[in-house]
């Protein structure tokens, strides 16, 4: 629930008119106002790529196994330079140093509200030089950290929003802007609704999307989009029950180097936008969206039920599952990727009786290159030169992070 919660926004789709079509390498470019659209209609994959089929490393423990391994509401993690893994561990606020071998070295920060705390750890970024930059709950906090786990400093951006955004790896931020001013994601919801108190459903609040540059020096807007499908409805109680709608339509944010990736979840067209924020590249493949199954109701069902166990919340999100419209599929693509050298990896939809997740791979000009199929429910957060790092779940909910070698 915590991703699909916390990483869809919806953006507006726009259609390019088509220009005169060029072919390179069985995929279709053609120039539309400065912006390259790139068509991998009838393109097959020109490489062999391959993921181990089993983890190269894994960290992770379960009740009764070493406290350090015990990994409990993972936000992120990253790979060192020197082999070091890095997890942002939510459930304890700690950012968890391992060695290349998986043996636990040190942890930093911790629950609390000093220097090098955290109220709530939310995301985990790592810019040159391994410096790591950790966001907090509250707005705008970014707390960070030198390659050894030692507390520098903390910073405020200027946006201060409580969604946290996208660290990139020259240390800007990408975040959105939305109309009250900062708030993000569910929180904007409250805001929003004393316009729409009479009005049950769906909608969604506006924000532009925007890349800060470090330091604040400079801020860049991306463009005005929309978020993503929220659905309310009214109770008996003294709030409204608003929540994200289950496997609902929205914008799917990825970056590389130099580049930032926007994509609707609904249809296979991705935007590439060359820092700091020009668009110059589509890219389009077709896809098929994925059934939604009677498991996948049930399991979201059993999510709200153990995140809900105390009225009067356990009430307002019986009846809004009760209200809220369920999806006949599911959006054509997951997630988004941008690996170390520049290539953009995409994760289509899967029936959640699939044993793995197809990912296509596109290489820098926008073209299929290949596609893998990585293990069912692996949460990608970081692939280098030759490897993929993730956090998988076993059927109990136990987190486990796993690093699988990457064959190019």
């Amino acid at each position: 629930m915590r991703r699909w919660l916390g990483t869809c926004l919806a953006l507006t789709a726009c259609a390019a008119p088509p220009d005169a079509a060029t072919r390179t390498s069985g995929a279709a470019g053609r120039d539309s106002a400065g912006i390259r659209i790139i068509d991998n209609t009838s393109v097959s994959p020109r490489a062999a790529w391959s993921v181990s089929s089993t983890p190269a490393l894994e960290i992770g423990a379960v009740q009764g196994g070493d406290p350090a391994a015990l990994l409990d509401g993972v936000v992120g993690a990253t790979r060192m330079s020197d082999g070091r893994i890095v997890i942002a561990n939510g459930g304890t606020r700690e950012l968890r140093f391992f060695s290349a071998q998986g043996q636990h070295l040190r942890s930093a920060g911790g629950q609390g509200q000093g220097p090098g705390e955290f109220r709530w750890l939310r995301r985990l970024g790592r810019i040159a030089g391994d410096t790591l930059i950790a966001a907090d709950f509250r707005p705008g906090t970014l707390a960070w950290f030198d390659a050894a786990g030692n507390y520098l400093f903390t910073t405020l951006d200027s946006i201060r929003g409580v969604e946290p955004p996208l660290i990139l790896t020259d240390g800007s931020l990408l975040e959105p802007l939305y109309e009250s001013g900062g708030f993000g994601g569910e929180w904007e919801s409250f805001a929003i609704r004393r316009r729409q108190a009479e009005q049950d459903g769906f909608f969604r609040p506006a924000f532009d999307l925007v890349r800060i540059a470090r330091g604040n020096a400079r801020r860049d807007t991306l463009g005005r989009f929309h978020s993503f499908e929220l659905f309310k409805v009214h109770t008996e109680g003294p709030a409204d029950a608003t929540r994200m709608r289950p496997f609902a339509r929205g914008t799917l944010l990825a970056f590389g180097p130099g580049r930032i990736y926007v994509a609707h979840s609904d249809s296979f067209d991705i935007r590439v936008y060359q820092e700091p924020a020009t668009l110059t590249m589509r890219i389009r493949k077709p896809v098929a969206s994925a059934p939604l199954l009677p498991m996948d109701r049930d399991a979201i069902e059993q999510l709200v039920a153990r995140e809900s166990p105390h009225e009067p919340r356990r009430t307002w999100m019986r009846r809004w599952l009760a209200e809220v419209p369920w999806p006949e599929a599911k959006p054509a693509i997951r997630a988004l990727q941008g690996d170390a050298l520049g290539y953009l990896w995409v994760a289509e939809s899967a029936r959640s009786d699939a044993p793995a997740e197809t990912w296509s791979v596109f290489d820098p000009r926008g073209e299929l290159l290949t596609t893998l199929e990585l293990p069912a429910g692996l949460e990608t957060f970081e692939i280098g030169t030759d490897y993929l790092l993730g956090l998988w779940r076993d059927p109990l909910g136990v987190e486990f992070i796993r690093l699988y070698t990457l064959t190019r």
